[in-house]
């Protein structure tokens, strides 16, 4: 299902799933998201573009790895 990105005013079409499995890490984007009165649903997206690069995990269990930008 292809969705937009839900940051007021982002029309990018792809992003990051909500991190359902940690509550306080979705309270964390719903407040960064800035939305009155708005809760997400499965399909709610954030694009890359509301990221820095340090908000990525940069080691993984394959080992570490570079985000270029």
């Amino acid at each position: 299902m292809p969705t937009e990105c839900c940051v007021p005013g982002c029309l990018n079409r792809t992003g990051h799933v909500f991190p359902w499995s940690d509550k306080s890490r979705v309270k964390a984007w719903i407040i960064a998201v800035k939305r009155d009165n708005w809760q997400p649903t499965k399909h709610s997206v954030v694009c890359k573009a509301h990221f820095d690069k340090d908000d990525y995990e940069t080691t993984t269990t394959y080992g570490k790895y570079t985000i270029s930008g």
